[in-house]
């Protein structure tokens, strides 16, 4: 009787779910310095134009409304990356944008960068820049009482 750790000249190597050799997975950084450096920068003005939104207003209807757009966004994109991994019908890109639009793309920016998900998806990566620019814009806008939208329309 042969003991059964030798291994037979026919026996293949286990291999992972990517194909590569199956073993403990490798660690890796999720936020890069540059990243976080920019989501900084991105999240700061937005961030000064809530706080005015919500002093001016009642800033728990503020507060609901931003975590509950932030975790719709952010679990709209994990549902994707898990529907994308069981080969299941996704999320339609249009969808995740809408949820960006309405206030959800620094969340968005947290999950692809988390679950590694829509990073390398050129159109995908620009419409989502976009989204974030139009933020910042709103944002700087509305903290000097809209003049610049007010000087586009004269």
């Amino acid at each position: 009787m042969q003991p059964s750790n030798i291994r037979k000249p026919t026996d293949r190597p286990q291999r992972g779910p990517r194909g590569g050799p199956k073993g403990p997975p490798k660690r890796r950084r999720r936020f890069g310095i540059i990243a976080t450096f920019f989501y900084l920068v991105f999240l700061f003005v937005p961030a000064v134009a809530v706080y005015c939104l919500a002093r001016d207003t009642d800033w728990r209807v503020v507060a609901v409304y931003f975590c509950l757009v932030s975790g719709v966004a952010f679990l709209l994109n994990c549902d994707d990356k898990s529907r994308a991994q069981k080969g299941y019908w996704r999320v339609p890109e249009h969808v995740l944008h809408l949820a960006e639009l309405a206030g959800g793309w620094a969340a968005v920016f947290v999950a692809q960068r988390i679950l590694r998900h829509k990073t390398s998806k050129t159109r995908y990566q620009a419409a989502f820049w976009m989204i974030g620019l139009l933020h910042q814009y709103i944002a700087c806008d509305f903290m000097i009482d809209w003049r610049m939208t007010k000087a586009l329309f004269e």
